[in-house]
């Protein structure tokens, strides 16, 4: 039977979950505002592989990089994109952001 997992990505991953399951997906937010399209984006993945016979293979890939918590909350990064986008739209002077 394919397994679907969605969960946190924080490098917590092991080896077992790896080979144990068939479609991993982790959220894209923090804090993680999108668990319920994470969990559709893992179930439709599924829906995929079993629709065309696909046996996806999980990887580990180990990122050599350390990510500080304010760096992480993705929606503070929106609001600054955001900021940036209004700043160069409006011509005004970039010093607030």
């Amino acid at each position: 039977m394919p397994i679907a997992v969605s969960l946190d990505l924080h490098g917590n991953i092991s080896r077992e979950l790896a080979e144990k399951t068939d479609v991993i997906t982790g959220f894209w937010t923090a804090p993680h505002t999108d668990s319920t399209q994470t969990k559709i984006r893992a179930l439709m993945h599924l829906i995929e592989c079993v629709k065309k016979g696909l046996k996806p293979r999980n990887v580990i890939i180990k990122v050599p990089i350390v990510l500080l918590d304010e760096f992480a909350v993705t929606h503070i990064l929106r609001v600054l994109n955001n900021l940036e986008a209004i700043s160069q739209h409006q011509h005004l002077s970039r010093t607030f952001i």
